[in-house]
Parts: structure tokens; C-alpha cells; sequence
């Protein structure tokens, strides 16, 4: 599996959204069920996973 697959899957999970419903070129602002939450859970895992360190300001 692909860094960017494992990326796509981490954000799946993080929004709790089914397996193969996002793609990598997805917009955090086009997701459902996207919120703070989602986006603490999805940072931590891609550091905990990847070893990728992003700030919320990264991501906005």
C-alpha cells in the first residue's frame, strides 16, 4: 500500500467514513462528519502511523 493510500484510509477512519469512499484528491471542508474531533483523531494517527506531523494550521 502506497504512503498516499495509507494517508486516504487513516482519514476514512478518522471520519468513520466505509473503506474506499474517499480519494486522495478529497477536500477535508467536502467531508461529512469532518470536525475537530475527526481532524485530532486523523493528526495523531498520521504521526502514531507515518510519522507525519502536521499542525491544524497545515491543514487549513
Amino acid at each position: 500500500m502506497s504512503e498516499q493510500q495509507r494517508v486516504v484510509e487513516l482519514m476514512e477512519r478518522a471520519i468513520q467514513a466505509d473503506p474506499g469512499t474517499l480519494q486522495p484528491t478529497t477536500r477535508f471542508t467536502d467531508l461529512e462528519g469532518w470536525d475537530s474531533m475527526g481532524m485530532v483523531d486523523f493528526l495523531g494517527s498520521l504521526y502514531d502511523e507515518l510519522g507525519v506531523a502536521l499542525s491544524i494550521d497545515d491543514l487549513l
